[in-house]
């Protein structure tokens, strides 16, 4: 557990594209079961270059376990880790 090491920073280029360190955190809210991104999307956004960092349980609810999100290309982390990214992509009522 911990802040994830390998963060890229976030003025760094991939030829063109920025890349970005995205934020999934784990929904706290009693009976809020979804997530921010699904293992589909995390394995989109890391195929463009993109950081992806799901706090560890994050989809566990609805099915998708931690190590979904890691076949998906995703960084697992602790809320620290996935409220410090560049972009956090949460549930909004």
């Amino acid at each position: 557990r911990g802040v994830v090491a390998r963060m890229v920073p976030f003025a760094q280029r991939k030829g063109s594209v920025r890349i970005m360190r995205i934020g999934v955190p784990r929904e706290i809210k009693v009976h809020e079961y979804r997530v921010g991104l699904t293992p589909a999307a995390v394995a989109e956004l890391t195929a463009a270059g993109h950081e992806v960092v799901v706090e560890r349980g994050a989809g566990a609810c609805i099915g998708f376990g931690d190590e979904v999100y890691a076949s998906s290309g995703a960084v697992l982390g602790d809320a620290e880790a996935a409220f410090a990214a560049d972009l956090v992509v949460k549930v909004k009522e």
